[in-house]
């Protein structure tokens, strides 16, 4: 929840220029005749404008406004954003107050009709972001025209509160893991959390008693236990080339390369797979389950385009990943490597071969 410090903001509406006009006219009427009346006009109208600059800056003076949202969104997902706005004041009421987004002027994101003395109003706006990244929450706007409509006066609200925009998922099918050359090697070594048998060892004192093998206890005359691994089929590397090059639809290349691994990678997570990521600067080491979810697409959420000249060689980061004996998937924006073969076994996935759900 974020504390924001307000700026205010006068202006003066069209009504309250006619009214400024008429009082002027009317004005110089009033010393050119010198009648009374029209000076009795004169303060009747100038009292009017006072009365409605003060009421105005009175009725939303001193409000504070508190705001909360999401840590994390998908890029082109509405999100709401929870005001909290409250009337410290004694007396005044807060009355007829528009609440907008101070980078699109004049566009209405919500309204509270009264906030009475010492209460508070909770408002949820709807926001959302276009690109991928991570953002400032904009500025808030709350103004009031109220009580004649003369005169707007606004307060806008910044605070610290950032947004972090993970690319869009998609639904894809993971066909490309099966396919992918690598994908069955020998076991890993045994951690004991697999789900596939390694070997049996004897007994010790902790081990985990659900892991006893009976019938082969029973047959020695001692207990010996079950260890697992798992194999490297359900360990998945992601290899992302970052390099920018002088494709005039690179960017737009390069958010799909990102996607399509976020999209890839929620969907074997989901599959109870080990998931990795590795691109020039960024490095996500192997796991599983939600955690790890969050961990990728942080990542691509903050991943940039690398400049050539800062640039890691792609092929050898990919020669390197394959020595491992995991299943590489390798994602480029280059349409030039798209469904080619590097160095070694390992290929660049053709993104229009994915058949989406």
């Amino acid at each position: 929840m974020g504390a924001a410090r307000p700026r205010s903001s006068w202006r003066i509406r069209l009504t309250g220029v006619t009214f400024g006009l008429i009082f002027a006219l009317v004005l110089l009427s009033a010393w050119n005749t010198g009648t009374n009346l029209l000076y009795i006009v004169v303060g009747g109208i100038g009292s009017f404008l006072l009365i409605s600059a003060l009421f105005t800056g009175a009725t939303i003076g001193r409000l504070r406004l508190r705001r909360t949202a999401p840590r994390s969104v998908y890029r082109s997902q509405p999100f709401h954003v929870h005001l909290r706005i409250e009337n410290p004041k004694r007396v005044l009421s807060a009355l007829g107050l528009r609440i907008e987004n101070a980078e699109r002027r004049n566009e209405l994101s919500g309204y509270v009709l009264k906030i009475p003395p010492r209460s508070a109003a909770h408002v949820s706006v709807e926001e959302v972001f276009a690109r991928r990244g991570v953002y400032p929450l904009p500025p808030t706007r709350l103004a009031s025209t109220l009580p004649f409509g003369l005169f707007q006066r606004s307060l806008t609200y910044q605070d610290d509160l950032e947004v972090v925009v993970y690319p869009r998922i998609h639904k894809v099918r993971t066909t490309a893991v099966e396919q992918t050359p690598g994908a069955r090697y020998s076991p890993r070594s045994p951690n004991g959390e697999g789900d596939e048998f390694y070997a049996l060892r004897e007994y010790v004192i902790g081990d985990d008693i659900r892991r006893i093998a009976w019938r082969a206890s029973a047959r020695l005359g001692t207990w010996v236990i079950r260890e697992l691994s798992q194999d490297n089929s359900k360990f998945v590397v992601f290899a992302l080339d970052t390099c920018r090059t002088d494709d005039p639809e690179f960017d737009t290349h390069f958010e799909e390369a990102v996607e399509l691994t976020a999209s890839l990678a929620v969907s074997l997570l989901e599959r109870q797979y080990n998931v990795a990521l590795e691109a020039p600067g960024v490095t996500v080491e192997s796991g599983e389950g939600p955690s790890q979810r969050t961990h990728i697409l942080e990542a691509l959420a903050r991943i940039t385009p690398a400049p050539p000249n800062e640039y890691n060689d792609f092929e050898q980061m990919a020669r390197r990943l394959e020595a491992q004996h995991v299943t590489l998937l390798c994602i480029s924006p280059d349409a030039r490597r798209w469904g080619r073969r590097g160095g070694g076994t390992h290929r660049v996935l053709d993104p229009r071969e994915l058949i989406h759900g």
